[in-house]
């Protein structure tokens, strides 16, 4: 690790964060949809692909921004944790189309579920993905 340095990090992580950010503000009319059934009394909900979108976030803001500047951590470790928020966000497109059932056609009735099949195994997958980074990283 050394011909990087954390402002290179740094760097590369906000360019990362602001198009996860550009992500989420694309699917605006879906925040928008829930707040539509908040005023109908349904029930709302984050998708999971959200909120592998979310924790990536979460992972780069407190891991490699926040943590380096309140503590003394290794360089390394930051990097790992890029690694980790990268990699998580890489299952976004897949969750996502799990999400809409798009690997292949179902029937569906009127009301769509919270959390679909489809969703829940591309997610199982790319957790075992994730815990095979950690894995690699910790070894």
């Amino acid at each position: 690790m050394d011909s990087i340095d954390l402002s290179v990090v740094w760097s590369v992580s906000a360019i990362l964060l602001g198009f996860q950010a550009v992500a989420l503000a694309c699917r605006a009319w879906r925040v928008a949809r829930e707040l539509d059934m908040v005023s109908k009394g349904d029930l709302t909900w984050l998708t999971a692909a959200d909120a592998v979108i979310a924790v990536s976030m979460l992972i780069l803001v407190f891991g490699v921004f926040v943590l380096p500047i309140v503590v003394s951590v290794e360089l390394d470790t930051v990097v790992h944790l890029f690694g980790l928020s990268l990699t998580r966000l890489g299952g976004y497109p897949f969750v996502l189309a799990g999400h809409y059932d798009l690997y292949h056609r179902v029937e569906r009735s009127n009301g769509r579920p919270r959390f679909t099949f489809q969703e829940g195994v591309v997610l199982a997958v790319w957790e075992v993905i994730i815990l095979g980074y950690l894995l690699w990283w910790w070894l």
